[in-house]
């Protein structure tokens, strides 16, 4: 398993407009639940 890891200094999350942070916020948390969902389901050999 390969695992990414971003990090956003605090700056870099004020850079973000007002109304795109809670995209970027749903998206997120989107992609972590796809993440276990995908740990949880797969069948290891």
């Amino acid at each position: 398993m390969e695992l990414n890891r971003i990090r956003f200094a605090v700056d870099d999350i004020r850079a973000i407009p007002d109304e795109e942070r809670p995209l970027l916020i749903a998206l997120a948390f989107a992609l972590n639940e796809i993440t276990v969902l995908n740990k949880l389901v797969t069948v290891p050999p």
